[in-house]
């Protein structure tokens, strides 16, 4: 019969390396949690688990090259933060990403619908702006970013407003089906009257001027 303590370490070994995890993804009953946390101190202690903050964890993957444990990927520690407060990765770095600017980022941006102030998790600087959307589904996300880079337009490093008003056009208002552009204007209605005015405007030179915003209170 398998023990609780194999139970809790044969979970452990399931999860990716890489991948941070807490004590609460472990499931168990509640009333083993300190138990738990040994088996966790101990298998730290062991170099067979990494913490990264207090309470949370990653196995991690030994470098091929002999250069010892691979560190946790960028994207997993955003996940993780993400995880924690709510929101989606936006601002400068994923500008960069969409092709808006050259410029790398030294600080993360997510947008969350209860902003706190500027931290740092690991080795990331975190900075927080407001979701104007509070329940953002995973669909709506691309379409969020958009309307962000929109807000944003006049404080993208390195390009001007028209410069970032063309790469919109021709990287994703030109692409747009109808369905697409009535989704990012149903979004805008989320957003202040400038962006919803800028969107509007998008859609109509993108050939899709029929495409109404409403806007949500």
């Amino acid at each position: 019969m398998t023990s609780f303590r194999e139970s809790i370490v044969d979970k452990i070994s399931k999860i990716p390396e890489g991948r941070i995890f807490t004590i609460k993804d472990l499931a168990f009953d509640a009333s083993r949690s300190s138990y738990v946390s040994n088996i966790l101190s101990e298998l730290v202690k062991k170099n067979r688990l990494k913490r990264i903050e207090k309470g949370a964890y990653y196995r991690f993957a030994m470098s091929k090259l002999g250069l010892g444990p691979i560190p946790v990927f960028q994207e997993e520690k955003i996940r993780y933060v993400i995880s924690k407060i709510g929101g989606y990765p936006s601002g400068y770095y994923m500008y960069n990403q969409m092709g808006l600017t050259e410029q790398v980022p030294a600080v993360i941006t997510i947008a969350t619908p209860n902003p706190v102030r500027e931290f740092k998790f690991v080795n990331l600087r975190i900075n927080c702006i407001k979701a104007y959307k509070r329940d953002a589904q995973p669909d709506e996300i691309e379409y969020l970013r958009i309307l962000d880079a929109i807000r944003q337009m006049s404080h993208i490093p390195g390009r001007t407003d028209a410069d970032i008003y063309n790469e919109l056009i021709d990287m994703y208002f030109m692409k747009f089906n109808d369905r697409e552009a009535q989704k990012i204007a149903e979004l805008a209605g989320y957003y202040p009257r400038k962006v919803q005015r800028i969107t509007a405007e998008l859609l109509s030179e993108s050939g899709k001027a029929d495409t109404t915003i409403t806007r949500m209170k």
